[in-house]
Parts: C-alpha cells; sequence; structure tokens
C-alpha cells in the first residue's frame, strides 16, 4: 500500500493530530492488556496443557493390546477413505510393531456416508467377521480393496478368512451392524469435534488426518514417560 507524499514546508495540524493516534492507540491497548492479563495467568499456563476428550469405549469396539495400558490410541475411520487408507498402509502397522503391549488400540467407525456409500457395509461386514474372532484380518482385507467393497469382495474376503459363511452371510444380508456402526459419529459430535477421517485420540489428544509414522512416536513416547 503507497501513501502519498507531503510537503515538508508546511505544519498541518490535523495531519499532526491523526499521527498521534496510533500511538496512544497502542498505548492504550498496551495498558489495558497489562490490566486484562495479570488476573489470567494461571488460565495462560492451563491453555499450554494439551486438551484431553473423554472418549467411550463400548464392548462393540474392536480392540487390541491390553486394557491397562499406559496409552490408548482411539482411531475414527472409513473404509472407503482414501487417507484412512494411506494410515493403514504406511503407518498403523509400524505402530504396533514398535509399541506392542505398550499400547490399547481401539477401532471406531466413521462412515461418511454421503460420500462413501459402501463404508457402512463394509464396516458392517468387519462386525460381522468380529462373531467370529476376525475383526481385524478381516479389517486389513478391507483396506487392502484386494476385492473392492461390495458384496460379493465382503463373501471372498470371508472365504480367504474361512468364515463360517452362512452364519456371516446372515449377519451381513440383514445389516445386523448398521445402526451400531452409525452411533459413533454422535461421540465426535457431542464433544464438537471436526468430522473428519481418519481421526484419532491418543489419551485423549485429538489427532486429525494420515499423519507419519513419527508424529505418532512423538506423542505416544511422551505419554509413556509421563506414565513412568
Amino acid at each position: 500500500m503507497t501513501t502519498e507524499k507531503r510537503k515538508q514546508n508546511a505544519f498541518n495540524p490535523t495531519a499532526a493530530l491523526m499521527a498521534g493516534l496510533p500511538l496512544a492507540f497502542i498505548a492504550g491497548l498496551f495498558v489495558g492488556y497489562q490490566l486484562w492479563a495479570a488476573p489470567n495467568v494461571e488460565a495462560d499456563l492451563s491453555a499450554n496443557t494439551p486438551q484431553r476428550y473423554e472418549i467411550p469405549i463400548s464392548d462393540d469396539d474392536p480392540t487390541l493390546g491390553p486394557e491397562d495400558a499406559s496409552v490408548t490410541i482411539i482411531e475414527f475411520s472409513d473404509y472407503e477413505c482414501p487417507y484412512c487408507r494411506t494410515y493403514h498402509e504406511n503407518t498403523f502397522d509400524a505402530i504396533l510393531s514398535a509399541y506392542g503391549d505398550q499400547i490399547r488400540y481401539v477401532f471406531k467407525d466413521l462412515p461418511l456416508n454421503s460420500i462413501h456409500p459402501n463404508a457402512s457395509p463394509a464396516a458392517n461386514a468387519a462386525h460381522c467377521a468380529q462373531e467370529q474372532d476376525a475383526f481385524w484380518e478381516f479389517h486389513d482385507l478391507l483396506f487392502s480393496m484386494q476385492a473392492g467393497l461390495n458384496r460379493d469382495a465382503y463373501l471372498t474376503y470371508a472365504g480367504l478368512l474361512d468364515l463360517e459363511m452362512s452364519i456371516f452371510e446372515d449377519c451381513l444380508d440383514e445389516g445386523r451392524y448398521l445402526d451400531i456402526v452409525n452411533e459413533d459419529i454422535n461421540v465426535l459430535v457431542q464433544i464438537n469435534a471436526p468430522i473428519s477421517t481418519p481421526t484419532f485420540f491418543i489419551n485423549g489428544q485429538y489427532l486429525a488426518g494420515a499423519q507419519p509414522f513419527s508424529e505418532f512416536a512423538r506423542l505416544i513416547e511422551a505419554e509413556l514417560e509421563a506414565a513412568n
């Protein structure tokens, strides 16, 4: 932004007054800040503490690792989300390999049905596999996209895992877990968190997106250190 050059051999009282106003305004802000900030030092310090959310874990949520682990990671995910798949391919196994039984890992469904029509049926299929203790294996096959995401694909994956097909098909066709699958979104709504996938909570600390392993490791290590 440019300003018009002023004449240097004439005194303009109006201009002088206007030039002084910003300084007076800044001085006023400074005094106001001091008066406002003094009683809020404790609040400012507490703002440096990461916010933690209480995320309920239900009996229907698939989990890995011990319940009393020092670190709990909760993932909200969508089987048709490309970023969720990226995370699964690049980071999920690395976390489990690096931290093993030091963490408890919890999976929650967050199907974005408006843009991912196959997400809820895929999640329902995974819960049908969970009935036969094969959730995590089925979950891996869904993210692999070897056969896609459709009814024939779910039957293919079930066959690869040697599931009892009649039981699996009955569960699949009646949409037995669709209500449960679509309930987890309410958890994020209640805490006013953004609805995006994937979303994670590491001991209640919010983390969004297909973050690299290093970002998860940073938070996990800090939590393990605090626990010890």
